[in-house]
């Protein structure tokens, strides 16, 4: 069997992360596996064709929304995510989520016209793969694509990063404080994360607030008017990463959408009692093991579910022990396993 994959994202995103695992695993099952990778960061790694972007690379990643390049795929053809369909009918690709027809204020114009049109290209697959049921439905819904042309194959996580670490030596490793409880965010800043949410629930509030991600003007513009013990990181490694959800209380995941959400995996896989919402797909990966909200945007009733945790050592080790159960259930060799299944039905 030999498969070509495509990507446009970098491994440090959830989009590139999934391609570049998906490839690695095929190799270890002894699948002719090549990596095609259009993103601006190349990709260090075994049978990846790192293709040279343009002169202006931003500007020609969204052109290719609209004039796809041609690749000269030979084999089994599957495109990791949908903004890529255009690229070769009757072939494999992966539908992450639908962000941008939900939210589209977050884009540009011509981007948002770009997303949205390749996103429509996905009827034109011979058998798409989602990566939550939520997604699937979502797929069904918009476009009205039969049942049985979608499979859903969850993600997984590295467990040899993401495992339970002593916390006092997590946080001396991180030079955090030992003694403070500490809310982790993880994530971006952008409107369906619902980061002003968090921030105004912890206003005057004593805990340490550590945020991870980039950083979006409007909201620390409301930060700026709150009084918080508040630490931001931006680039760190995957090993850092599992540190600090290691070194962490609680990780606070308010977010209103997400087409899977590696955080509430990699936290409740390294141990970290998880807060979230019961919105799109992120019930699928926390199952029992995580404390949801009712409403997402009710900054009382989150701040009182925090309260709540952080005062009993009784409650973080209930969740600790529920999460790490929970997480087994996602692997990347069992998605890699999953996806062979599919690629042999087109065989």
């Amino acid at each position: 069997m030999k498969v070509d994959l495509l990507t446009n994202f970098s491994p440090k995103t959830g989009a590139g992360k999934y391609a570049l695992q998906l490839h690695k695993e095929l190799i270890k099952k002894n699948i002719d596996s090549t990596l095609f990778n259009m993103g601006v960061e190349k990709i260090k790694f075994k049978k990846v064709k790192n293709i040279k972007p343009k002169k202006y690379p931003l500007l020609s990643t969204t052109l290719n929304y609209f004039f796809p390049p041609k690749i000269p795929f030979n084999n089994i053809t599957h495109l990791t995510n949908q903004f890529l369909s255009p690229i070769k009918k009757d072939c494999i690709v992966t539908c992450l989520d639908l962000i941008p027809l939900y939210y589209p204020k977050q884009f540009n114009w011509l981007l948002q016209k770009a997303l949205a049109k390749s996103i429509k290209s996905i009827k034109n697959a011979k058998l798409i793969i989602c990566i939550s049921e939520h997604t699937k439905n979502d797929l069904i819904n918009k476009f009205n694509i039969p049942n049985e042309k979608i499979k859903v194959i969850y993600l997984g996580y590295d467990k040899k990063i993401f495992k339970p670490v002593n916390k006092t030596k997590a946080r001396k490793k991180l030079n955090l404080p030992l003694n403070e409880k500490i809310v982790l965010h993880v994530g971006s800043e952008e409107k369906r994360k619902n980061v002003e949410t968090l921030l105004k629930a912890c206003n005057k509030r004593k805990y340490k607030l550590i945020r991870i991600g980039n950083q979006y003007p409007q909201v620390s513009k409301l930060e700026s008017t709150l009084d918080l013990n508040i630490t931001h990181y931006n680039k760190i490694s995957e090993k850092e990463l599992a540190l600090f959800y290691s070194a962490a209380d609680v990780l606070v995941f308010p977010s209103t959408y997400e087409g899977f959400g590696f955080p509430v995996l990699e936290a409740i896989a390294c141990g970290c009692p998880v807060i979230t919402t019961k919105l799109t797909s992120l019930p699928e990966v926390g199952g029992d093991a995580v404390i949801y909200l009712k409403n997402p945007f009710d900054e009382n009733e989150l701040i009182k579910k925090i309260d709540n945790l952080l005062a009993s050592e009784k409650v973080q080790k209930k969740y600790s022990v529920l999460g790490i159960k929970q997480a087994r259930k996602f692997s990347w060799k069992k998605c890699a396993e999953e996806t062979i299944r599919i690629y042999k039905k087109l065989e």
